[in-house]
This record gives C-alpha cells, structure tokens and sequence, in this order.
C-alpha cells in the first residue's frame, strides 16, 4: 500500500452520485487512518458529494494502474480544496488498457531497436493517440509485429519522453492510401516519464470536455 498511494499521483476517481462521470485528482497527503485528494472539478466548479459518500478510484503508479474503493470522510476549501478519504479498500491491479487514452497529434521521432549499426536511419511521424501504457502513430509505411523501437515524443510544454517501445498493432484504416496505425506499447517507462504522459493526458481530457468534445 506504502508504495502505491503516495503523495501526488494521479487519480481518476468515479463518485455515486455520479456514476457515468469520471473525474482527475491528485494525492496530496497521506495519514495513518485517511488520505486527502486534490478535490475533482467539473467545468472548472468543484464536484459536491454527501458524506460518506462511495468513491471508485484508479491511482497510476508508473505503468501499472491500481483501482480501489473509499469513502468521503471530510471536505474542505481552504487554503486549497481537497477531499478527506477513507484509506483504500478493494485495492487491486488492473491490465494497461485501463490507462485513459485520448486522441493527441504529436510529433514522434523513431529509430529501430539499436543493434550495434550506428548509421540507423531516423523516422518521423506522428501520434494519433497516446495515453500512460502506450500509443498509436501514423506513419507511411507498416511496421511488423513484434519490432522494438526507441522513440522521441514530444509532449509540448512537458518536455520529450525517450523510451523504448514494441509494435502491438498495424491497422490500414484506408486501404487505397499508403497510411498506416502503428499501436505501440512502451517497455521499462521509467515512473517520472509515464506520469509525465498521464498528466499531460488527463490536462488534454479537461481541455476536450471544457470545449464539449
């Protein structure tokens, strides 16, 4: 538990009250018997639950995901607004496909996994969507299955995130152009980098539901 909640990482949590809506937070503090999140907005208004209110939450530790059960204890607005939790309940590790995706067009620099040849082309491309466990990229060419690739993406005002990536999926969305998805998924992220993507995935969610998308 020590090693899966800690002080701010990143939460997506569901609330009773609304139960088709889902919702990003942080950690801001964690105590023996509660821990306190970043409160959940809703078109930038803060989100109001009952006491004792159920919450279902997913917390992103590098690339794992694990979702969990609590209840709210306390609420408070000053000086920042947060909610007071029960500790997690239920807590259990769910599969990579969990981590939100969002669709994102991106620059992405790839070379093929270094085998010992120091004049290996670079290709560009660009992302599709991304999301904490991996990404879809368009490209011209298709890639075979299996293929590990050392990638550059650029995540704008966050920085480059460098890492090695395997082809998970080639898919032809139109078959009388030469264009193709390849779905990656990233091998050894270091946590730092994947919640780097995890934040600037969650800042592009607030971005799409604010202009209704």
């Amino acid at each position: 538990m020590d090693n899966i909640f800690k002080v701010n990482r990143r939460l997506e949590i569901m609330v009773e009250e609304y139960p088709t809506e889902r919702y990003n937070s942080r950690i801001e503090d964690v105590a023996l018997n509660n821990f306190t999140i970043a409160m959940p907005m809703r078109k930038g208004q803060p989100v109001y639950i009952n006491h004792s209110s159920r919450i279902i939450g997913k917390v992103f530790a590098g690339s794992v995901a694990y979702q969990f059960k609590s209840s709210l204890l306390d609420k408070r607005m000053h000086p920042l607004p947060v909610w007071v939790v029960s500790l997690p309940t239920d807590v259990k590790k769910i599969q990579q496909r969990a981590f939100v995706r969002v669709d994102a067009v991106l620059p992405i620099m790839f070379k093929l996994q270094d085998d010992g040849d120091d004049d290996r082309p670079l290709f560009s491309a660009t992302t599709k969507d991304i999301s904490g466990g991996g990404l879809r990229m368009i490209f011209k060419e298709s890639i075979k299955l299996g293929t590990r690739l050392e990638v550059s993406i650029e995540l704008l005002e966050l920085g480059i995130i460098e890492t090695l990536a395997e082809v998970v999926r080639v898919d032809r969305p139109d078959e009388t152009r030469d264009l193709y998805w390849i779905g990656l998924k990233y091998l050894n992220l270091p946590e730092t980098l994947c919640n780097k993507i995890i934040k600037f995935v969650f800042k592009k969610q607030l971005e799409y539901r604010q202009r209704g998308i």
